[in-house]
């Protein structure tokens, strides 16, 4: 995987905290952590019942079309969206150049509450990213099957 994000414990555990609070303060189901290209950096609340993985790919791109909407309006960026369900509702906000938040509440909370807590935690959020995005990349080599098997055999001796 060349040019991978790659991020520390600590800085997982950091951006971890921060969106315990926003779940907590909020009282929002779940919160994601998304590339803007729609990978999933992280995740919290509940998840169990939902494919975190095509909403985070789903909503990177509603954004990139919500940036050329805005572009289309002369605004440079839309930095958040607001999607109102019978039951289920979902707030983006755009952390960064390259990150979104995403959130999910239902009628336990308000979209002013979720708006209140989100625009208060999204500078912590962005500290860290802005860390993690200066981390160097690294490149993980898959070993060969032959390499595995050497490294058994230096561990175990070699079978005959």
């Amino acid at each position: 995987m060349s040019g991978g994000l790659v991020i520390y414990d600590e800085q997982l555990a950091r951006i971890n905290e921060v969106i315990g609070r926003l779940l907590k303060e909020g009282d929002a189901k779940c919160a994601l952590v998304v590339n803007r290209d729609g990978r999933t950096i992280t995740k919290q609340g509940f998840t169990r019942n939902m494919d975190t993985d095509q909403l985070g790919a789903l909503v990177a791109g509603a954004f990139s079309a919500t940036s050329r909407v805005a572009s289309l309006l002369g605004e440079p960026e839309f930095s958040v969206m607001f999607h109102q369900g019978k039951h289920d509702h979902i707030h983006i906000t755009l952390i960064d150049d390259r990150t979104l938040l995403v959130v999910t509440f239902d009628d336990r909370t308000t979209v002013g509450m979720v708006r209140l807590v989100t625009k208060a935690i999204c500078d912590s959020l962005a500290e860290v990213l802005k860390e993690i995005y200066q981390n160097p990349e690294q490149e993980e080599e898959l070993a060969s099957a032959d390499e595995i098997a050497n490294s058994f055999d230096d561990v175990f001796g070699k079978q005959e």
